[in-house]
């Protein structure tokens, strides 16, 4: 199971049948219908002198049950009790968000090596964020990331950031162009399938983003094969350079001299009656 060894949780199951060991239970938690999904977990000990709870008896070892109410995928489902783990305090410390925070820098991709063992070798669903390196809004970009990656910690998800200003064959087989950077996509490699991210590139919208990709409502696109980097970068490439050499410029056209002398039509009538009389 995906929480094994990582919580304290205790997992098991039982049938809805009337005269099962399971049905008391089932009444005692207050589930009508099967399936549905549970979670009995202990309650924190009250405070020393606390007055209101000094009189109740078995105050000490309490327990509260909290019953799932989402639709029964398996993502979604794997969110939710990711969640209670670590609210109720029953994650193990490795996996409930104690190891350091990670750097904006930490994420950052160079090489096709580097892309396929940060993500397309891994299991979970790659977050590529795909930026433009020579906007002075990098560092402003890659901080957003780190902030959407805390947000999103604990669930199954891996995170490269990609400069793709040199980039073309890759951004573009994401379905993307220059003027949509900085975005995210969402890549799962074992489904050959992606999900565009929405503008503007903020913590929301990349939470929104993974929301619908892990609940099994975002749009995806299919991925006949999985994009590489060029290492280094392919020179040549820049769109901005290359659409800034085609244009011309209006201002150098209307300066230009003009050499032949304007006439009016009567002049130009009357040198034509000259030739014909000559």
């Amino acid at each position: 199971m995906h929480f094994h060894g990582k919580s304290r949780l205790l997992f098991g199951w039982t049938t809805p049948d009337t005269k099962g060991p399971g049905y008391p239970l089932m009444q005692k938690m207050n589930i009508r219908k099967a399936p549905a999904m549970s979670i009995l977990f202990p309650l924190p000990p009250k405070p020393v002198g606390d007055h209101e709870m000094a009189d109740i008896e078995g105050s000490k070892g309490e327990m509260a049950m909290q019953q799932y109410l989402g639709p029964l995928k398996y993502q979604k489902m794997l969110m939710w009790v990711q969640a209670m783990a670590q609210v109720t305090g029953m994650a193990y410390k490795s996996h409930a968000g104690s190891q350091p925070p990670p750097t904006p820098n930490d994420f950052e991709i160079r090489t096709q090596a580097q892309l396929k063992e940060s993500c397309y070798d891994k299991p979970s669903l790659c977050m590529i964020v795909m930026i433009d390196g020579r906007s002075d809004m990098v560092n402003k970009y890659k901080d957003i990331t780190k902030k959407a990656a805390l947000a999103l910690q604990g669930n199954p998800l891996t995170w490269v950031v990609v400069d793709v200003s040199q980039q073309r064959d890759f951004r573009s087989a994401y379905g993307l162009t220059a003027d949509q950077l900085p975005t995210v996509v969402a890549l799962s490699t074992r489904r050959m399938r992606f999900a565009q991210g929405t503008p503007p590139f903020t913590v929301d919208n990349i939470k929104q983003l993974v929301t619908k990709v892990l609940a099994g409502s975002a749009v995806t696109l299919p991925l006949p094969v999985l994009p590489w980097i060029v290492d280094g970068g392919q020179p040549g490439e820049e769109e901005t350079a290359a659409a800034a050499a085609d244009e011309f410029d209006l201002k150098d056209v209307m300066s230009e001299e003009v050499t032949a002398p304007i006439t009016s039509k009567e002049e130009q009538l009357q040198k034509v009656e000259k030739e014909l009389a000559e």
